[in-house]
């Protein structure tokens, strides 16, 4: 099957995996916004709308426990958070790699940390699977350096479109 047949977004009903992971998902660069500039705050699951990121959301509801989204301007978040339009990133794609970039706006190393101890509280010793790419990897490791959970990164390293199969195939 071509990458490009790949069904992605099934209306399959998704159930979750009690015994999963807690799955964290990357925020994305495209958001509800940029169609309907009047939305104003919207769910931040409804309001990320790229295709990695949809992809992403279906993985982690059918293999997870439960699932965060990692955004680079609120943090670890909740779907159900109530959130409003940026343009801040922790990667720039370059050459089909996700790259590590510092910009205005970004959620503190801080935040991060004291938004990871509540993770762990919340979800003990479960695996925390990381749907993210390199760049993303770095700060979800300093988040959790802290608390001896199990972290993976099973698309980390891949180039964009290895992602997009990857999570396709799952």
């Amino acid at each position: 099957m071509r990458t490009d047949q790949l069904d992605f977004f099934s209306d399959e009903a998704t159930s979750g995996n009690p015994e999963g992971p807690l799955i964290v998902v990357p925020c994305g660069r495209t958001k509800v916004w940029a169609k309907f500039p009047s939305a104003g705050p919207t769910i931040a699951s409804d309001a990320y709308t790229g295709t990695q990121f949809r992809a992403a959301r279906r993985y982690a509801e059918v293999h997870g426990s439960d699932w965060v989204i990692l955004s680079a301007k609120y943090g670890f978040i909740s779907p159900d958070a109530r959130i409003e339009n940026y343009d801040v990133a922790f990667s720039k794609l370059i050459n089909g790699y996700y790259r590590p970039v510092e910009m205005p706006g970004q959620v503190s190393d801080a935040t991060l940390q004291s938004q990871a101890e509540e993770l762990v509280v919340e979800h003990g010793g479960k695996e925390i699977r990381c749907l993210v790419a390199d760049a993303y990897r770095v700060k979800v490791e300093r988040a959790f350096a802290r608390w001896p959970v199990t972290l993976t990164f099973p698309i980390a390293g891949l180039r964009q479109h290895a992602m997009m199969e990857w999570l396709a195939r799952r």
